[in-house]
């Protein structure tokens, strides 16, 4: 529904969402209204990007530009020769590791140049505290996403889970090796 207001000082076109009413905004200094469109987003064709299915099979992210796309890979991975797939060499010497709760992902941190790796696994949502056990070259974290405990190689293969915490209704964001 539009309503246009004519005010002294000039001319006023209100607007009105017809899903949700109640959104109102007025456009203002208009000069000259000479035509007036409804548009109804349920009649307009709908438009796939490139990206809009399978993620434009990128692994990570995919950037639609035009009918075509790019892939790039999340912080901590590097693009692969096939232009979609991502990865991450893990370090083996003078790293400490990061949890990023914000962005779901554990990172080797070189303390050599300050470089990144991410852990390159599915199963991290919200890591917390990170343990290396040297001797048996295993990640382990807690996740308070999921209140588990798991593990894995560096690589990120040799997945699996120590303990369910939630349980317990413990929540798994500190820990040692004894």
């Amino acid at each position: 529904m539009i309503d246009i207001n004519f005010l002294t000082n000039g001319k006023e076109v209100d607007v009105i969402d017809l899903q949700d009413v109640s959104y109102k905004a007025t456009l203002s200094m208009i000069i000259s209204v000479t035509d007036i469109a409804v548009l109804d987003i349920t009649t307009q064709a709908k438009f796939y990007g490139p990206c809009d299915e399978a993620n434009g099979d990128c692994e990570h992210i995919c950037i639609p530009i035009g009918r075509n796309r790019v892939c790039q890979c999340e912080y901590g991975f590097t693009l692969e020769a096939n232009k979609e797939t991502c990865s991450s060499l893990p370090l083996l010497n003078d790293f400490i590791f990061v949890a990023d709760w914000t962005h779901s992902n554990i990172y080797q941190v070189s303390l050599v140049n300050g470089g990144a790796q991410g852990l390159d696994s599915d199963m991290i949502q919200k890591p917390t505290g990170i343990e290396y056990n040297h001797l048996t070259g295993k990640v382990i974290w807690g996740d308070t996403g999921d209140y588990l405990l798991q593990q894995a190689n560096l690589d990120g293969t040799g997945y699996e889970v120590l303990v369910d915490v939630g349980m317990y209704h413990a929540h798994p964001d500190r820990m040692a090796i004894d």
